[in-house]
């Protein structure tokens, strides 16, 4: 049944040594179930995550109490499996016997998808952030220049505006650039 199963599962003796698995929880590491015996699983962990995984392995087995994590394999190609794995605990009558059973949970698809959710999360907020940006600087700018466009324009036509042909044009160019912008 072990072998039939889509979970990694595994077995281990009184001292935390790897005496069984199956075929899925070879592959979730990422090699033979041969290489998987033993600690040998254990060289496979990601660099990042072995020495956290290896300690609370430990302190599980020597409290003999269940453990839970989630963590990494690096699979000899490069490519990274996140897994969340379980270990029970069992009666020992004899030692050398299976005083643990394991499981192996390849979960690499939902940490993707977590991921994504959180870049796309993260790019909402930027866009957020630069659409309130823009109507921010659009209103900061749009009052001075208003100002500007409208003494441009009393400056063209009221009393007391501008006198000489030149100075006319230098303001028209004022108004032109002002509506420009």
């Amino acid at each position: 049944l072990a072998d039939l199963s889509t979970v990694g599962i595994g077995a281990c003796d009184d001292s935390g040594s790897v005496i069984y698995v199956n075929a899925r929880a070879a592959e979730i590491v990422g090699v033979s179930r041969d290489e998987c015996l033993g600690s040998g699983w254990g060289r496979y962990l990601h660099p990042d995550d072995a020495a956290r995984v290896q300690q609370a392995w430990l302190d599980a087995l020597a409290r003999r109490r269940p453990y839970h994590d989630e963590f990494r394999f690096l699979h000899p190609d490069g490519r990274v499996v996140h897994v969340m794995s379980e270990a029970q605990p069992l009666p020992l009558t004899h030692p050398g016997e299976i005083s643990y059973v394991t499981t192996v949970i390849d979960i690499t698809a939902v940490k993707e998808l977590e991921q994504h959710r959180l870049a796309r999360e993260v790019a909402e907020q930027a866009n957020k952030a630069k659409s309130s940006f823009l109507a921010r600087m659009s209103h900061e700018l749009r009052t001075p220049l208003n100002g500007i466009l409208g003494f441009a324009q009393l400056l063209q036509v009221g009393e007391g505006g501008v006198q000489d042909a030149r100075q006319l044009r230098f303001v028209r160019h004022i108004e032109h650039a002002g509506k420009h912008l």
